[in-house]
Formats: structure tokens, C-alpha cells, sequence
């Protein structure tokens, strides 16, 4: 018996609420999943499509330190590069519009079993923005073609291409540009 006779402490309950905390940290502040944006059409159609969430870590430098990864020279070798700069952008994206106070909006991705993709797609009162993540500071637009399809698809007046570039500016008709630095 431990002091003042409360009973000692079980290490099995002890053992199943660090790992439910250790669960609950993992799911709410180290990673986020982005469920897929399914289309309404009929169930043939449908099964072309990928249905799992896509999973991010939500802190790059914690993603970084556990890969050891101690210098740029590191990163830029490191074939996690562009899956990191893509979490790293998506996080950034979602926390400025929690805190500017939006509500109402949903994000999600897009992808079909022949590759077509679009990284992010926000959905709200101000419509749907599908957005394009590339590690690059310079978008071919053969690169944009699975964007550029969305866009058409679902009769869309734009959408977004954020990379490494130093300025903003239309790529095409519907798409435009932006510097990650401005996020």
C-alpha cells in the first residue's frame, strides 16, 4: 500500500492511459490524414478512384530530426524532400485558415488509380480551390495537366500552383502561381 492508503498504483492501467495519450498526441498533433474528395457520379466511375487518406506529419522539423536530417545538403538529397515540402505547405495552409476565423470549410485531396492528383482541395462558402503542391521553383504545364483537368471537370473559374518560385503569376488561363514564401 502506497501512503496515505490509496492503493499502489497498476501499471497496466498506467501502461493503457500512456498509450491511449501517446495515440491521442499522434493523431491531433503529429500527423494529419486528408481524406480524398470522392465525385458524385455513378458507382463504376467511382471505383476509379483512390479512397485512402493521405497522411502528413504535421511538424517538418520533428519529420526531419527523426530522419536524421541535420542540413540542407541532407533535405534536398533525401528522397522525403517533396512529400515533406508538401505536408509542410498543406499544414501552413490549413493553420492560416483556422486562425483567420473562417468556418464552414472542409479540405481534402484527389486521386485516381492512372495518377491524376490534385494535393489539396479546400471546400467552403467561398467555393472549391483546388491547389497543386510542387517542390520546384519552376511548373511545366505538362506538370499541370491533372489540375488544369479538375479545374475543367468541375467547372471551376481557377486554381492555385504554390511552389519555390519568387513571384506570382497566371501559368495559364485558370491557374495561378504563388510563392510558397507568401503563404
Amino acid at each position: 500500500m502506497a501512503t496515505g492508503g490509496d492503493p499502489e498504483p497498476n501499471l497496466e492501467d498506467n501502461h493503457q492511459f500512456w498509450q491511449r495519450w501517446m495515440e491521442n498526441y499522434y493523431l491531433n498533433y503529429l500527423n494529419r490524414d486528408i481524406s480524398t474528395l470522392f465525385p458524385r457520379m455513378n458507382k463504376i466511375r467511382y471505383q476509379r478512384f483512390i479512397k485512402m487518406p493521405k497522411g502528413y506529419f504535421r511538424d517538418s522539423g520533428l519529420l526531419h530530426y527523426l530522419l536524421n536530417i541535420e542540413t540542407l545538403e541532407d533535405l534536398y538529397s533525401n528522397p522525403i524532400v517533396g512529400h515533406s515540402f508538401e505536408g509542410f505547405v498543406i499544414e501552413e495552409i490549413i493553420k492560416g485558415l483556422q486562425a483567420s476565423g473562417i468556418t464552414n470549410w472542409r479540405y481534402h485531396y484527389y486521386r485516381t488509380r492512372k495518377g491524376s492528383d490534385v494535393d489539396l482541395i479546400l471546400e467552403g462558402y467561398f467555393g472549391v480551390l483546388p491547389i497543386k503542391i510542387k517542390y520546384s521553383s519552376h511548373t511545366t504545364v505538362k506538370q499541370l495537366r491533372s489540375l488544369s483537368d479538375f479545374i475543367e471537370k468541375n467547372q471551376l473559374p481557377f486554381g492555385l500552383v504554390i511552389n519555390q518560385s519568387n513571384e506570382a503569376y497566371w501559368l495559364t488561363k485558370k491557374i495561378l502561381q504563388i510563392p510558397v514564401n507568401w503563404l
